[in-house]
C-alpha cells in the first residue's frame, strides 16, 4: 500500500525581495503548504511573500540552527522541503520529489546542489548533498554555527533523490568575501563559546586540504577561472574561522598576564 503524504515548505529570510518570488514558485510546484520564517526584512520580502499568499511569519533571529529549528516547527505537515530563499528546485527534482510523495517510504532525501556562482553554473568546484527532504519526527537539528544541518534518528534511512537544488548563490566577488567574512567570525565565536582550540596544524594543513580536494581531487580546475576563485576563496574562509578563533585565546591571554 501506497503511503501518500501532505509536503510543506519552509523558507527562512531576511532581505530577500531579489529571490524569495523565484522560491516560492519552485515550492508551489511540489508542496501543500509554504511557510516562510523571516528575520525582520526592511525590503520588500513581505509584500512579496503576502502577494504569494503564503503564511509569512515574523521571529527574531539567534542564529541559524535556532531560526531553522523554528520554523521547521511552525509547519503544517510533518513531511518538511526546506530551501533557502535563493534556492529552487530543477524539474528533474520536482519530478523526484512529486514521485516521493505519492510514495513516502524513508525517513529522509538528499538532494544534490548545484551553484550559480558569479554568473557561472559550477558542476565540479562546489558541489554536495544536504539532507533537506524529511520527516521532521525523524530528524533533528543539528550543525554549528552559521550553517544547521538536519540528523536522522538512530535507525532512520536516507536516500538519493535525482536532481537539483538550483543554488543562485552570489553575483559579486565582494558579495561572497563579505558573507565569508561573517561566516568565519559566527563559527570563530561559536567554537570559543564550546571551547573548541585551533591548533596550528589546522590552521595550517586544512585550507590546503580544503582547496587540494575541491580544486584537483573533484576537478575544480574544469570550472575555469569561476572554480579557481571559488576554491581559493573557500580555502581561505576555513583559514581566517581558524585564525580567528586562535585570536579570541591570544587576547584571552593578554588580559590574564
Amino acid at each position: 500500500m501506497k503511503n501518500t503524504v501532505k509536503l510543506s515548505g519552509v523558507v527562512i529570510t531576511l532581505n530577500e525581495e531579489e529571490n524569495i518570488g523565484r522560491c516560492i514558485e519552485s515550492l508551489q510546484k511540489v508542496t501543500d503548504d509554504i511557510v516562510i520564517v523571516d528575520s525582520f526584512s526592511t525590503d520588500k520580502t513581505e509584500e512579496i511573500c503576502h502577494n504569494y499568499g503564503v503564511r509569512f511569519l515574523k521571529h527574531k533571529y539567534e542564529g541559524g540552527i535556532a531560526q531553522v529549528g523554528w520554523a521547521v516547527k511552525q509547519a503544517k505537515y510533518d513531511h518538511i522541503l526546506l530551501l533557502d530563499a535563493d534556492e529552487e528546485l530543477s524539474k528533474e527534482l520536482e519530478e523526484s520529489i512529486n514521485e516521493v510523495k505519492s510514495n513516502w517510504t524513508h525517513g529522509g532525501y538528499s538532494l544534490r546542489f548545484r551553484t550559480l556562482f558569479c554568473g557561472k553554473w559550477l558542476v565540479h568546484s562546489w558541489r554536495h548533498r544536504v539532507l533537506r527532504l524529511f520527516d521532521r519526527t525523524e530528524v533533528d537539528v543539528a550543525g554549528r554555527e552559521p550553517h544547521y544541518n538536519f540528523a536522522p534518528q538512530k535507525g532512520i534511512k536516507v536516500v538519493k533523490l535525482k536532481g537539483d537544488v538550483k543554488h543562485h548563490a552570489y553575483y559579486q566577488i565582494d558579495e561572497f568575501i563579505a558573507k565569508r567574512n561573517t561566516y568565519s567570525t559566527r563559527s570563530a565565536v561559536a567554537s570559543y563559546q564550546q571551547g573548541k582550540k585551533a591548533p596550528l596544524y589546522k590552521l595550517l594543513i586544512n585550507p590546503f586540504w580544503n582547496f587540494f580536494r575541491n580544486y584537483i581531487l573533484l576537478a575544480g580546475f574544469l570550472d575555469g577561472i569561476h572554480g579557481l576563485t571559488v576554491c581559493t576563496l573557500n580555502s581561505q574562509y576555513i583559514f581566517m574561522k581558524y585564525a580567528k578563533l586562535r585570536n579570541f585565546y591570544f587576547l584571552d591571554k593578554q588580559k590574564q598576564d
